[in-house]
């Protein structure tokens, strides 16, 4: 059985562009990262998407949902970075991005502020833009 194994690297200057590899292998081969090209960012932006295929986890007792419209976003990495940065937040539980719908649900707190999470976004960079669309 084969399988199709579709790497996404992103340029850090800017994000200004994304280059898609695609690699077909077999299920026992061996690929040689460096013949990739893979740097640390491009590597946490895959484990990023991996983690991302993991459904967001239910809001708990004293938990809520936030879905945010996060402005700015054009690559893996800005999801990457700003995912972060929303994790980051002390009460914060879970955070997935969504690159094409430009957003996040984030499972939080109940008690957090929606400013805090606004805040998280803009400091993930200037570039990006994050409002809140439901609770």
């Amino acid at each position: 059985m084969r399988t199709l194994l579709v790497v996404a690297l992103c340029w850090v200057v800017g994000c200004s562009g994304a280059k898609v590899e695609h690699h077909e292998v077999a299920a026992r081969d061996t690929i040689a990262l460096d013949t990739l090209a893979l740097d640390t960012l491009a590597l946490d932006t895959l484990a990023l998407a991996a983690a991302n295929a993991v459904p967001l986890p239910t809001p708990g007792t004293g938990e809520r949902l936030v879905t945010l419209e996060v402005g700015g976003m054009v690559c893996p990495a800005c999801i990457y970075k700003v995912g972060k940065s929303l994790r980051e937040v002390s009460g914060v539980r879970a955070a997935v991005g969504d690159l094409s719908a430009q957003r996040f649900d984030v499972v939080c707190q109940s008690d957090l502020a929606d400013t805090a999470l606004t805040r998280a976004v803009r400091r993930a960079g200037s570039q990006y833009l994050g409002l809140v669309v439901s609770r």
